[in-house]
């Protein structure tokens, strides 16, 4: 059944933004704030048995119901309760992925300098974040002005390699290391 018109700003559009990542065959893939697995589910079925995907999330009961649903559709799936400060993952890995996350984390430069050292060389950051537009930020408060995104990974100590904009009500960007990053 199709959306009608108005309703479409509001979907999440995972099969774009899969394509837009390149994930393919062996990846390892961070998602930060996997919730109840929307992205993490679909991006093991992305990636395949010869990748990984680590599902952070922080809230007990919604880690819980990831790993629950991984093991039921047989998808290579860790999860990870992360550190306030700290997404705590177990090894390197060449994506971090964030929807609607990056609001939520402290200091997002000291955030993003730390969370650095999970990435393989030539690892990325893909943050997907809910654009301050007037009604919609008064109802639902959760989001971040593209500007102050680009800022804060710029004094973390990455560059902006890709901008998509096919997401209606939300910035989606893809950030890279410049090197090493500040302590």
């Amino acid at each position: 059944m199709a959306c009608s018109p108005w309703l479409s700003m509001f979907r999440r559009r995972p099969d774009l933004i899969i394509a837009a990542l390149e994930l393919g065959p062996g990846v390892r893939l961070a998602d930060l704030g996997a919730g109840e697995g929307y992205f993490t589910l679909r991006f093991a079925k992305a990636i395949g048995p010869s990748g990984v995907v680590i599902a952070v999330e922080p809230d007990h009961p919604r880690a819980a119901l990831v790993a629950e649903r991984g093991a039921q559709a047989f998808l290579a799936i860790q999860v990870v309760e992360p550190a306030p400060d700290d997404p705590l993952l177990p090894g390197a890995v060449d994506i971090i992925f964030l929807r609607n996350v990056y609001h939520h984390l402290p200091d997002q430069p000291t955030y993003f300098r730390r969370a650095g050292r999970y990435l393989r060389n030539g690892g990325r950051v893909a943050i997907v974040e809910n654009r301050p537009i007037r009604w919609l930020t008064r109802i639902f408060g959760h989001a971040t002005d593209p500007a102050t995104i680009k800022a804060e990974m710029a004094a973390a100590g990455y560059e902006l390699v890709a901008e998509h904009d096919f997401l209606r009500l939300q910035s989606f960007f893809v950030f890279r290391p410049t090197g090493n990053l500040p302590a």
